[in-house]
Formats: C-alpha cells, structure tokens, sequence
C-alpha cells in the first residue's frame, strides 16, 4: 500500500517540525509557501512551491504547519 501523498503548507520551522513528525506516515512530496524568496528551494532535498504551483503536483492532502494557519 502506497502512503498518501502530502503537501506541507509552511516552509520554515513549523514545516521542518511537519516534516520531521509526518513523514513515516506520508509521502511529502511538497512545501508550500506564500514567501516568494522560498520558491524553488529545496528544504531536506524536497521542493518549496507557490501556492498557484500546486494545480501541477499530484497531492492528496495538505497539512498547514505554520503558526500562520488562520490567515491561511
């Protein structure tokens, strides 16, 4: 059985922090974030992507992890 597929929405600590915890459970196949700087680096190997990016990627769920969560 394949894992989930995951985008973690927060890429600074809280998404390092989601990272660290989530992926036993899950395949991260993502960052995301609304910090343009961020795009198109990678964070432990795994890509940081605009939020208008993600029509392009095959997820199935994401998970905020960004002390941001409401405004988001």
């Amino acid at each position: 059985m394949s894992k989930e597929k995951i985008i973690l929405f927060g890429a600074s600590v809280g998404g390092e922090r989601g990272l660290k915890h989530l992926k036993r459970k899950y395949q991260v196949v993502g960052f995301c974030d609304n910090d343009s700087s961020k795009h198109s680096t990678t964070i432990k190997g795994i890509m940081v992507y605009a939020p208008d990016q993600l029509k392009d990627i095959e997820w199935d769920k994401i998970i905020i992890c960004s002390m941001y969560y409401p405004e988001i």
